[in-house]
Parts: C-alpha cells; sequence; structure tokens
C-alpha cells in the first residue's frame, strides 16, 4: 500500500521511474538487508552531472512525496493555494500517520487474486476499524466541504478529487479506495469520498489499468 503511494504520484504526474518489486515469500525475490523497510525511492544523478555521483535513498513514502514536490514544483504535486495546501497535507499526514486497525485489518495486495469462497471471513471488523471508517469520512467530508469552499472562493475549477485538482493526499488515501471495493461493507466508498465525475474520468484516463 505504501509503495503504490509513491508510484501513483510519479505516474500521474508523468516523473519518469523505473520501479522493482519485491516478494517476502519468494526467497530469490526478497529484498536486501538496507531495503527492508520500503518503499524506497534512489534518486541517480543524471547523465552528465558534475555536482554529485552518489545515489540518494530516500525512505518512507510521505518523505518520498515532499521530495518529488520539491523537485518538480511546476507540476503541482501539492495543490498550489495556500490553504488547499494545507488541507492536503494535514489530509496526508492524517492517513500517514493514522487509521492503524483500518490498515492492519485490511492489508493491500494489488498484485495477487485471490477468488475462492470466504475471501471476506479473513477480515474481522472490530470497533477499531469500524471507528477508523467513521473518522476517515469525517475527514474526507470536512476536507471536500472546505475545498469545496476555498475553490469557489477562488473562482477555480472543482475537479472532483480531494482538494480540487489530484494532488499528494489522493494518492495517500488510493489503497483505502482499492480496499474499499473488495473488502469490507463500507464500500462504495467513491460516493463519501466525492471522486467522480471529471476526477474519476481523469484518473482512468491517466492511469488505465486502475480500477475503482
Amino acid at each position: 500500500g505504501w509503495g503504490v503511494r509513491a508510484q501513483l504520484i510519479l505516474e500521474y504526474f508523468n516523473i519518469p521511474y523505473k520501479v522493482q518489486y519485491f516478494n517476502y515469500t519468494i526467497p530469490s525475490l526478497t529484498p536486501p538487508p538496507e531495503l527492508k523497510v520500503l518503499p524506497v525511492l534512489d534518486v541517480t544523478p543524471a547523465p552528465g552531472t558534475t555536482t554529485t555521483t552518489s545515489t540518494l535513498r530516500i525512505h518512507d513514502s510521505l518523505a518520498i512525496a515532499e521530495y518529488l514536490a520539491e523537485q518538480h514544483p511546476t507540476k503541482a504535486l501539492w495543490p498550489r493555494d495556500p490553504q488547499l495546501r494545507a488541507l492536503a497535507r494535514v489530509a496526508a499526514a492524517t492517513m500517514h500517520s493514522g487509521f492503524s486497525s483500518l490498515r492492519g485489518t485490511y492489508p493491500t495486495n494489488f498484485l495477487s487474486r485471490f477468488s475462492g469462497p470466504g475471501l471476506r471471513a479473513l477480515y474481522t471488523e472490530t470497533e477499531g476499524v469500524a471507528s477508523d471508517v467513521e473518522q476517515l469520512f469525517a475527514l474526507w467530508d470536512r476536507v471536500r466541504d472546505a475545498s469545496v469552499k476555498r475553490l469557489s472562493e477562488l473562482g477555480e475549477t472543482d475537479d472532483g478529487f480531494l482538494c480540487g485538482g489530484f494532488s499528494i493526499a489522493d494518492a495517500f488515501f488510493w489503497p483505502v479506495l482499492w480496499v474499499s471495493r473488495r473488502s469490507f461493507r463500507y464500500s462504495p466508498i467513491l460516493p463519501i469520498y466525492s471522486m467522480k465525475g471529471k476526477g474519476r474520468k481523469e484518473i482512468h484516463r491517466r492511469l488505465p489499468d486502475c480500477r475503482v
């Protein structure tokens, strides 16, 4: 789940990258000891670069996102408006550090496919999960309401994402949207999030292999 956040940002904003996958269940694909905590972004010097010859290694999905935003300021990975940017940062940071019951109960696996019976029986919806989901809905409603109001004040178009246009905040909630379609009784979650209309069409156009 954490790795796909970084990859979604790279894909959506057309930032060139190469991806390497690891698998903890297949010995030949197990990551080396220095990469036990994923995701990791390795930034290698561009050909002809003279200021540095070493590779910069960045751990943690939020740190990766912040680095990419700083390196590509014209792409607006965070909203350009300070108020919207603050809302997006609050949302991403809350997802990054919170909702432990929800994340622990519903892990994401984008590569495997399970079609046998009893998939829902693998997961137990505890009071903690229910509380996390309610808090998640409240966060989305609060941020969306504030964003819609601010976009109206600015006279800017609302593309239907969390803070209007797609940003790092949306990437951080992507695994939750994906899991909700497959696992728990609170789906469909998208109408709550308001990622519909232009926003939903745009993410399908940019990422045709993703399904929501």
